[in-house]
């Protein structure tokens, strides 16, 4: 890689850093909140699946893993308005050019992407978000 690929390189993540600094949903060393929650399916705890959140606003997304209990934790978020997913844990693909499993997920369709999910959350600095999400199949 010659000297000139690199301090180009190196000047495209200093500026996206300087303007993602600068955008709402994060700010360089702005007080940031998280957000707790508990996942169910017909009133039981539901722990097959993953928990995504993003602002449209600066293009942030973070992810926990949904725990034993139906509980997840995301911590460090930026203050604002954020979309909640819901995506199942992956299944084992299968092997040679076998077709994919069936989606048996109880996780609904709409729950799973960003411009269908009715599911938000506000974040506040210094604050603990808590967030309750029935899935409805």
């Amino acid at each position: 890689m010659s000297l000139a690929s690199t301090t180009k390189k190196a000047l495209m993540a200093c500026t996206i850093l300087a303007v993602y600094s600068l955008s709402g949903c994060g700010g360089g060393g702005d007080p940031v909140g998280s957000i707790a929650g508990k996942i169910a399916l017909k009133g039981e705890e539901y722990s097959d699946c993953k928990v995504s959140i993003y602002c449209s606003e600066s293009a942030l997304a973070l992810a926990s893993r949904v725990d034993s209990t139906g509980g997840f934790e995301i911590e460090n978020v930026a203050p604002g308005k954020y979309a909640v997913m819901v995506f199942p844990i992956p299944k084992e693909q299968p092997e040679g050019n076998r077709p994919d499993p069936p989606d048996t997920s109880p996780i609904p369709k709409k729950l799973r992407s960003r411009d269908t999910t009715e599911v938000s959350v506000e974040v506040t600095a210094n604050e603990v978000s808590e967030i309750e999400i029935e899935l409805k199949e």
